[in-house]
Parts: C-alpha cells; sequence; structure tokens
C-alpha cells in the first residue's frame, strides 16, 4: 500500500501532537486537513509506517470492531508506545444490558452492521490487551442510561447540563447493580 503523508503547513517540526490513521485514499482526499490542524497517514492500523516507541499515547477510538486483524492493532499500539505510554479503546458492548434484553433486535442490527467486522465485550478487549502484553490493563463499562429513541430525544430537549446528570448517575448506579453490561467500553492499557 503507497503511504501518504499530510503535512500541516506552516508547522516547524515532524512532530506530531496528533495523528489520524485513515485507510481509504478516498476518505483521506475529503478531509480538510489544514483548517482541521491535524495530520493524517494512508495506513493499516495492523501495519503503521512509524518507528518503534514514538508515542506516548494511541487511541482507538470506535475502530477497533472495524480492524481487519484487532490482535495486530494491539500489538501495533505496544510498537508505538513509549515505556509508560498508555493505549485507550473505546467500542460498543456488544454484551450490554439492553442487547442481552432484546437479542432479536441486536441480531438484526447486528445483520444490517456490514463495517463492523467485529463484536466485543470488556472480556475480548482485556484478551486481546493480555496477548499483546500490556501492563496495568483496566477495562471498564459506560453508557447505562439506553432509553427508547422518543424518549432520548425528549431528554435532549432538557438541555445539556441536566443530560450530563441523568449519564453520571445512570452510570454510577449501573455500575454497581449491572457490572460490565453498560453500553460502551473502555480500556486503558499502560506499557512498562
Amino acid at each position: 500500500m503507497r503511504e501518504r503523508w499530510r503535512n500541516i503547513p506552516g508547522r516547524q517540526s515532524d512532530a506530531w501532537n496528533y495523528l489520524g490513521i485513515e485507510p481509504s485514499a478516498e476518505q483521506l482526499n475529503q478531509r480538510d486537513i489544514p483548517n482541521m490542524g491535524l495530520g493524517f497517514v494512508q495506513a493499516l492500523a495492523e501495519r503503521l509506517p512509524l518507528p518503534d516507541m514514538t508515542a506516548q499515547g494511541v487511541l482507538v477510538k470506535e475502530a477497533i470492531d472495524h480492524c481487519f486483524d484487532p490482535s495486530k492493532v494491539f500489538s501495533e499500539a505496544k510498537r508505538l508506545l513509549k515505556p509508560g505510554g498508555v493505549l485507550v479503546v473505546t467500542v460498543t458492548n456488544d454484551k450490554s444490558y439492553f442487547k442481552r434484553l432484546f437479542p432479536w433486535v441486536n441480531q438484526s442490527r447486528k445483520a444490517g452492521q456490514t463495517d463492523h467486522l467485529f463484536f466485543f465485550g470488556p472480556e475480548d478487549l482485556r484478551r486481546l490487551a493480555a496477548g499483546a502484553e500490556f501492563d496495568s490493563v483496566h477495562v471498564e463499562t459506560y453508557n447505562y442510561l439506553k432509553c427508547p429513541r422518543v424518549l432520548e430525544k425528549f431528554l435532549s430537549l432538557l438541555g445539556e447540563p441536566l443530560n450530563r446528570a441523568l449519564l453520571s448517575v445512570a452510570d454510577a448506579k449501573g455500575k454497581i447493580l449491572l457490572p460490565g453490561l453498560g453500553g460502551g467500553i473502555i480500556l486503558t492499557a499502560i506499557k512498562k
């Protein structure tokens, strides 16, 4: 695959505060990179054209389920991290309480998601981090407030402060009553 680097005009060095990875040349060409102030490279997360130990942090946000080989993504992240560097992975929880309550809805939605190659629960991510030999792995779930869409639209009218408060209360209670069954997963792992 041809690697394409996009540089920010006027930058003084090649060091990035943020580097986005995009496998699609078409998607990369649609980015307004100078206006966003970010850099992008065309590559697969399983095979990044970057030297070892170049990053303090790696964020894989809502993307691991779209990757061809999630175990290689974890290994690449560890390779890129400096000692003490942190990997953060977020993804939808396929083992959430609401997906368990309505399995037929979950199966129907999964069948229509042709861009998702994998579906993960908390233990799946923990195993991937262990396979890449990360240290200090922490996995938790969040997003326990799940309502019918019509009710979610109504709640959005109440304003951001009230919505944040509702989400915080639902997450605090949900972690106690339904541990590991929130709608989203966040994994943090440290490379020693």
